[in-house]
Parts: C-alpha cells; sequence; structure tokens
C-alpha cells in the first residue's frame, strides 16, 4: 500500500513537472505598439515600439531602459484563456507629450487590460485626464 501511494505521488509529480515545463502557448518574444492619442488637453500624440518577453504567462518589457524621462516598463499575466493584465510603470517624457503638461522624469503607473489569441493580442486604457493608449501585441517567436 505504501510502495502504492509512493509510486503515485512520484508519477503525479512528473505529471506537473511536465505541465510545468510546457508553459503557457502565449511564450516568447513579443512586439508590442503602444499608440496614445492626443488627450483632452491637448498632449501630443506618440506611439512607440518595444518588445516584452512572455515565460509561463508572466510579461516583462521595457522601452528605453536606463534614462531619466520616457522610460516605460510592463510587467503583467496572460492567462490561458488569453485574457491578460498589465501593470506599467515608467517616467514621464518629454513636457508636450504628457497630460498637465508635467515635466519630464516624474514616474507614473496604471494598470490595463487585454486578450490575447494565437500570435496577437491587444489592450486598451483611458487614463489619466482621458487620454486613450491602445496596445498591439505580434509575437515574434
Amino acid at each position: 500500500m505504501k510502495l502504492h501511494a509512493a509510486l503515485t505521488l512520484a508519477a503525479f509529480g512528473c505529471s506537473l513537472s511536465l505541465a510545468q515545463a510546457a508553459g503557457n502557448a502565449f511564450d516568447g518574444t513579443w512586439s508590442v505598439n503602444h499608440a496614445c492619442a492626443v488627450a483632452p488637453d491637448g498632449a501630443l500624440p506618440f506611439t512607440i515600439n518595444y518588445s516584452m518577453k512572455v515565460s509561463s504567462g508572466i510579461v516583462d518589457g521595457e522601452y528605453n531602459p536606463g534614462h531619466n524621462s520616457g522610460y516605460f516598463h510592463i510587467q503583467g499575466q496572460i492567462a490561458d484563456d488569453g485574457n491578460a493584465t498589465f501593470h506599467m510603470t515608467g517616467l514621464t517624457g518629454q513636457r508636450p507629450y504628457n497630460p498637465g503638461r508635467v515635466s519630464p522624469g516624474l514616474p507614473f503607473s496604471y494598470d490595463f487590460t487585454g486578450t490575447f489569441g494565437g500570435s496577437r493580442g491587444t489592450g486598451h486604457r483611458v487614463g489619466i485626464l482621458g487620454r486613450v493608449c491602445d496596445f498591439t501585441f505580434v509575437k515574434r517567436g
């Protein structure tokens, strides 16, 4: 009986390891197109492109790392069903692009959601002063 239980636990442990090793269907490197429209207060629109990596469904990506302004860091989780949650942190860029025309280099953060299917994904956010930002994700590998 004890041997049967040990073999069952060993088999269960192996199947968990194989499932964990399989990862998430969205694992890989993704291109991110991050586009924010003109803000209601007139802050200029912008579009930037950067990469993010997904490993076991966990998202990590950066734009302009090591800079004192115009920096973005995206973290999040993509579930097996393609629903995603993201948290963006960073430092504001040039004043004309910032809602409220705040100074460059000020910290900011926000959350947004997304949906993924196959090798594509989208995200959407309405943020500071009603500014709309859209995200397009394309899997590269």
